[in-house]
């Protein structure tokens, strides 16, 4: 299998981490909003949003580990997709 090139493997193990940083404050508003307006709709997405995102967050931290650790002969999980999604 092809793999990506180390700085590319970073740049994609860092927009997962800006992404599951952003998810708690957007869970968050949503949930503020929802409460505000008295929409159930956007109170249970906020409210299961913000769990979610740190569960998301533990896993970019493993991820940004794996990419500077990890060993080489072993793909990301993500790298499988992106590599197809290029070819």
């Amino acid at each position: 299998m092809k793999r990506l090139m180390f700085g590319q493997r970073t740049d994609l193990a860092m927009k997962f981490f800006v992404a599951c940083v952003a998810l708690p404050f957007l869970g968050a508003v949503l949930a503020v909003i929802g409460f505000a307006a008295q929409n159930t709709t956007s109170m249970v997405l906020g409210i299961i949003c913000v769990p979610l995102a740190f569960i998301a967050l533990t896993i970019s931290l493993q991820l940004g580990y794996e990419v500077k650790h990890g060993d080489s002969g072993h793909p990301l999980f993500f790298e499988r997709w992106v590599v197809k999604k290029h070819n």
